[in-house]
């Protein structure tokens, strides 16, 4: 409750107005208040910035049932603290210009402390031949609320607006991805279906199409946009040490923990785990994951606490999951778990309409270069076939930024080579010639991609595993390794 008084900042403001006050003629008072008691409003008479009159509807709006407990005292009392200065400079001007203006609307405190709004209507008169203001008082509390209530709706809708819109583009654009094409539409509609649901997710599309692009876009039309996306590359995880990189691990719980590590799992909580290349976890790692989807918790390498497994599986894979299953290379109670919705990416040459909308995205948005292909360029774009997809489109753009013309990479002449040593091959090993031809051309790779063995398995269109598996095979060593 509010000590009217306190001593505030402009107390030595009205102690100088008090000075001046001279006393009301009684009946000028009484005339006044007998019309205020008939007016269905708040009714004060403020001369010298303090409470000379009100009416019982303006005491029981602030909470004081006798007009004795008010009269004598600062009206700016009366508000919110970082209210009252204003109030004091405004009632003081309207005394001295003795021009009405505008309504007013301020924060009240009432007798126990609760804060309202009122408006009041301000009006400058003479009272005992001196200046004086009176004013009529209405509680806009309800309306104020309402008011909020609508503004604050009113920025939510237009927040989730911007929000849609910006993902939504005419019917081009999703999030960061681009497609007009009708199969993209497709993809388009699938994406928002699975946002607006809490089932696992498989993406399955060819290398470089883009299926991460598609997890986010998942992810962040959701619910959950807030929350952490952690995305893990499955085929870069071997087997043993499935555990400590998914469920993490506690210091001292085996030689060289010295220090709690936290697992991917633990890093998706309330958010989205997406799994790439889920096909190439091996069948312990299968095991693992499922037993943690399964049963909703894992726990901790040298941890006796499990831990709830709070996040939304989203996988992506280039392989056919389901002939996998058929083979035994792939759990069939994990499939069912994660293979909820799938969403099929469609490959760049199968929509070629969308190239010069995704080339001229790159050059704009990824490359942030601003230049326009010409026709004849455009044209070069729409005659390839993309075995490298989106992301073999933006590599070669950024080749055409720093070159100035198209490259393909096209491995022709390594493919010339295969036919010019087919003789040679039916003369001897055919398993040593294909072997000795792999090896070319994944050295050719390296050698055009700086050894990136990343970059080179994308141009080649493994997986990374894969790649550095038959490097291992075929005796390749990294250009570290050559010394």
């Amino acid at each position: 409750m509010p000590d009217l008084n306190e001593k505030s900042p402009d107390a030595d403001i009205r102690e100088d107005l008090r000075q001046e006050v001279t006393p009301v003629e009684d009946c000028e008072l009484e005339g006044l208040r007998i019309l205020a008691e008939h007016v269905p409003a708040g009714v004060s008479l403020m001369q010298d910035g303090c409470l000379q009159f009100v009416n019982h509807t303006f005491c029981n709006m602030f909470g004081y049932s006798d007009p004795g407990e008010i009269i004598g005292r600062p009206a700016s009392a009366m508000l919110v603290q970082e209210q009252q200065h204003h109030h004091i400079k405004m009632i003081s001007r309207l005394e001295k210009d003795r021009v009405a203006k505008d309504r007013y609307q301020w924060t009240g405190v009432d007798k126990n402390g609760r804060k309202f709004w009122f408006e009041g209507h301000p009006i400058p008169i003479t009272l005992g031949g001196r200046s004086a203001v009176l004013s009529f008082v209405i509680d806009i509390t309800e309306f104020k609320q309402r008011e909020e209530l609508i503004e604050r709706s009113h920025d939510q809708l237009k927040a989730e607006n911007k929000r849609l819109k910006s993902s939504l583009d005419y019917r081009m654009r999703l999030v960061n991805i681009i497609g007009r094409s009708v199969s993209m539409q497709e993809v388009f509609n699938s994406i928002l279906r699975a946002a607006s649901s809490k089932f696992g997710i498989v993406i399955y599309g060819e290398t470089g199409t883009g299926k991460e692009l598609v997890a986010q876009a998942v992810h962040e039309l959701s619910d959950t946009r807030d929350s952490p996306f952690v995305p893990v590359n499955c085929g870069a995880i071997p087997d043993e040490l499935f555990e400590r990189e998914f469920f993490g691990h506690t210091k001292g719980s085996f030689t060289g923990a010295v220090d709690d590590k936290t697992g991917y799992m633990a890093q998706a909580k309330g958010g989205t785990l997406f799994l790439d290349e889920v096909g190439e976890l091996g069948p312990s790692g299968q095991v693992k994951l499922l037993r943690a989807l399964g049963s909703g918790e894992y726990t901790p390498i040298g941890s006796a606490k499990p831990v709830k497994a709070d996040f939304r599986v989203i996988a992506a894979t280039n392989r056919d999951l389901q002939r996998m299953v058929d083979r035994g290379e792939f759990r069939l109670d994990l499939f069912y778990r994660i293979h909820v919705i799938p969403i099929h990416l469609p490959p760049l040459r199968e929509r070629k309409e969308d190239i010069p909308f995704l080339a001229q995205h790159i050059l704009d948005q990824r490359l942030k270069s601003g230049k326009r292909l010409p026709s004849k360029d455009l044209a070069l774009l729409l005659q390839h076939d993309w075995p490298g997809n989106v992301r073999e489109l933006q590599n070669v753009l950024e080749r055409y930024l720093a070159f100035g013309n198209l490259d393909f990479m096209n491995y022709g002449a390594s493919i010339m080579v295969m036919d010019e040593s087919a003789e040679t091959a039916l003369a001897g090993d055919l398993r040593k010639a294909m072997a000795q031809l792999e090896r070319r051309l994944i050295l050719q790779a390296l050698e055009k991609h700086n050894w990136n063995r990343s970059r080179t398995a994308t141009a080649l269109g493994l997986p990374r595993k894969t790649l550095f598996r038959k490097m291992q095979k075929l005796n390749i060593k990294t250009q570290q390794e050559h010394g």
